[in-house]
């Protein structure tokens, strides 16, 4: 959501897809309901020569259009434009630093459950977990169902959202097991989309 909204923004201001995401910080998570209806509005406004700052915000459909306090900021980031570079290709076993230890996705998605986040088929789209010291390396697949709206975005919110699912994955087996809360994230450093799908 967040992400596919900043970056639809910036390619509209920029002309291209070549932009990169920086310093984006999730204020507040964004409720739908199909009950109501909520206005988003993404604002892109020029930050310097070469940056600009982006933010996502909402308000209840009906809500006075004048009234400023209405919308809610939900993400704000910085966005610039990016070279056309193509991201180098590494090997799989080059992308941790050291030795790695592998996660039984289903007792992951099984853990996750307990903790009460549950994520129907659509959603499991993790397939392998390899851990590190405080890094971890996931291989990700959308289901063939989903793959056909892949194209009409910058990446599939699915896909995005198993990206997340591994945060949880990166804490040590100790730590992992003796937390009751569940990793949200609420900032990303850095943001690209090096192949569209």
């Amino acid at each position: 959501g967040f992400l596919e909204l900043a970056m639809a923004g910036v390619r509209e201001v920029f002309g291209t897809a070549e932009c990169v995401l920086r310093n984006l910080v999730i204020a507040e998570a964004l409720k739908l309901s199909e009950a109501t209806t909520t206005t988003v509005q993404v604002i892109v406004t020029p930050a310097g020569p070469d940056d600009h700052t982006v933010r996502v915000f909402s308000r209840p459909a009906g809500s006075d259009a004048d009234d400023r306090s209405a919308w809610r900021l939900h993400v704000s980031c910085e966005a610039s434009r990016a070279d056309s570079g193509v991201a180098s290709r590494r090997e799989r076993d080059s992308l941790l630093r050291g030795p790695t230890q592998s996660i039984d996705v289903e007792q992951y998605y099984a853990t996750l459950g307990e903790q009460g986040v549950h994520y129907g088929p659509a959603f499991q789209v993790i397939r392998s977990v390899d851990r590190g010291d405080h890094e971890v390396l996931g291989r990700l697949v959308v289901l063939n169902t989903l793959a056909h709206d892949a194209s009409r975005m910058s990446v599939h919110p699915a896909l995005l959202d198993g990206c997340l699912q591994l945060v949880g994955a990166a804490l040590p087996s100790d730590e992992a097991a003796r937390a009751d809360d569940v990793c949200v994230p609420v900032g990303i450093g850095a943001y690209r989309v090096h192949r569209r799908g």
